[in-house]
């Protein structure tokens, strides 16, 4: 019996680890989550303004060559 009482025990630590494990580790699901996910991959995918263009094309400012 003093077996099972073992077993029992170790499956609840378990459980509540993993319980803790999981509520740390989840994303937040705040009103302005999206957005601010959506506005971070936006900012990832945007070049940056001071950066040349490689390939030697126009300046899209004022249309003159590289």
């Amino acid at each position: 019996m003093s077996n099972l009482i073992y077993l029992g025990l170790a499956a609840i630590v378990t459980a509540v680890g993993c319980t803790i494990i999981w509520l740390r580790q989840r994303k937040s699901t705040g009103v302005d989550t999206g957005i601010d996910a959506f506005r971070r991959e936006l900012q990832a995918l945007a070049p940056d303004r001071d950066e040349v263009d490689p390939r030697g094309g126009h300046d899209e400012e004022d249309g003159r060559p590289g």
